[in-house]
């Protein structure tokens, strides 16, 4: 099949990576594929792009409101014949499905990459779903909640969860344990969806409860916007605040080697207040590392409280102390299970063949039912 591919951009985010992995996926089994972007200057993943043979396209948007990527898309499509277009994310959804509007040529699908908290509040965005054959969601919270809320495209829409290099992401052995030197991590960009404000509050509580506090390490950019630069000094004036907390709590920055650093960690801790399907949680989980997170979208499927980690409420910073308390209680042998059971779970249910074979069917299945259309 020839396939394109729609993201914003090639950068270091979450839905760019799974975009990415399902390009590459997807050429490596013998498919036509081609990427389009229009913030070419995020350019995180370009060299494994290029390394995979895949065809790239892509204009700049030079201000907010620009339709440019609209028109060259509709060029694309118009002169292209490809077999389906694929789009992540709110607004490169949007353009696809414009310029399939002004073409009606191509099997377009639009997918969702966040729950319905953190996608961006634009009226008629959802509307425009009426114009892709299909949509595709990465969590089932967030299509229960699509299906009571937008009943209009309740019969096209399919839950795919995202994929993980199980090859990349390798189990490592269970570090040994020790009550007092817990090692968290948490992945993800410092900004007020990600919830650390109520982590350090979680760790000041522990600190007064047992006079020690576990190592944290963050890795993830900075949130540069206005709104971002305030919390994360919020962040560091309460850190400030609290030295003992403080000494054992690091800013990391932005990594591309997580893969080897989670080795070095007991668990992964994700507080973020909303999410998608974290590709974090799949990341650790396919490691053997068990996971503290939020009980949030599908976060309860992935962890299964007690199993691969244990939940909390993330405005809680009490119930994010509990969840820590739990986890340091628990002796070598319940540790080296969860380990385990994290990555079985994730060789089940996380691969990227997996994640590539649904998408593939999907494909397929409009493709059968357009005999016309070539190979």
């Amino acid at each position: 099949m020839k396939i394109l591919c729609v993201i914003d951009s090639f950068g270091s985010g979450g839905a760019q990576r799974q975009m990415i992995g399902l390009a590459i996926g997807l050429k490596k089994r013998g498919h036509h594929v081609e990427l389009f972007n229009y913030l070419p200057h995020y350019d995180f993943y370009r060299s494994d792009i290029i390394q995979a043979g895949v065809v790239i396209h892509e204009c700049i948007k030079k201000s907010k409101f620009s339709l440019r990527p609209v028109f060259t898309l509709l060029k694309l499509l118009k002169k292209q014949n490809y077999d389906i277009a694929l789009s992540f994310l709110t607004v490169p959804n949007i353009f696809l499905e414009l310029a399939h509007l002004l073409t009606l040529k191509t099997t377009i699908i639009a997918s969702e990459r966040s729950n319905h908290q953190g996608t961006k509040s634009l009226p008629f965005h959802r509307f425009l779903h009426v114009l892709s054959s299909h949509v595709v969601v990465n969590s089932r919270n967030h299509q229960q909640w699509l299906i009571k809320n937008h009943s209009y495209i309740k019969n096209k829409l399919t839950v795919i969860y995202n994929g993980v290099d199980l090859e990349k992401f390798n189990f490592s052995q269970p570090r040994m344990k020790e009550k007092c030197n817990l090692n968290l991590l948490t992945v993800g960009r410092i900004g007020v969806e990600k919830n650390i404000l109520n982590v350090v509050r979680a760790l000041i509580i522990f600190y007064q409860k047992y006079e020690w506090v576990p190592r944290l390490d963050l890795v993830g950019r900075n949130d540069e916007s206005p709104k971002g630069l305030k919390y994360l000094q919020e962040i560091r004036l309460l850190l400030n605040q609290n030295p003992e907390v403080k000494s054992k709590v690091r800013f990391l920055g932005q990594r591309n080697d997580v893969h080897l650093l989670i080795r070095d960690y007991d668990a992964l801790l994700h507080p973020s207040l909303y999410e998608g399907l974290p590709n974090a949680i799949c990341e650790a989980l396919s490691s053997g590392r068990p996971v503290l997170a939020s009980n949030v979208c599908d976060n309860g499927i992935l962890i299964e409280d007690g199993k691969r980690g244990f939940l909390f409420e993330p405005k809680s910073p009490a119930s994010i102390q509990g969840a820590m308390q739990r986890f340091c209680s628990m002796g070598q042998t319940y540790y080296e299970e969860m380990c385990s059971n994290s990555r079985s779970y994730a060789e089940e249910s996380l691969s990227y063949d997996k994640m590539v074979n649904s998408f593939e069917t999907l494909f397929y299945s409009f493709k059968k039912s357009s005999p016309n259309q070539k190979s």
